[in-house]
């Protein structure tokens, strides 16, 4: 992560240096920008939006003479997947796999459910100890008390 986003803050550097967007000036560095400008009021600028695969961007420009200040940048979306179908019915003892959609982004992919485990009920009647799972009827060994 701190190598996609160093490379991301280089292509920012790199557009404001080729796009002009520093007012008339040319510069290495955003500091060496925000050393020139002194007013006291700026705004934030959208370069690349956030999305579940990519970090966004912004410049912060000053709102008098439209410098850019500094370079920033927001995490990644974390997906936010739709069940679409289930592909394979989770059990007691088996994962499942359902087929899911991103809602932010569109990407599909299948996601594992994992198994539930079983949900054992012991009881105790005339000295017999019995566990058995409600769900699957799995039993362990009974147990003579």
């Amino acid at each position: 992560m701190r190598i996609m986003r160093k490379k991301i803050l280089r292509i920012a550097l790199a557009l404001i240096m080729t796009l002009g967007i520093v007012a008339g000036t040319t510069t290495t560095m955003t500091k060496n920008v925000s050393a020139a400008c002194r007013h006291p009021s700026a705004h934030i600028q959208p370069v690349q939006i956030e999305s579940c695969d990519r970090l966004g961007i912004y410049f912060i420009v000053c709102n008098s003479c439209n410098i850019v200040l500094d370079v920033g940048y927001k995490e990644p979306l974390p997906h936010s997947w739709q069940r679409i179908t289930t592909i394979q019915q989770a059990t007691c003892t088996r994962d499942g796999w359902v087929y899911c959609k991103c809602t932010r982004c569109g990407t599909y992919r299948d996601l594992k459910v994992h198994a539930t485990g079983h949900s054992m009920v012991t009881t105790f009647e005339n000295g017999i100890l019995d566990r058995y799972c409600i769900v699957c009827g799995y039993r362990e060994p009974s147990i003579l008390v």
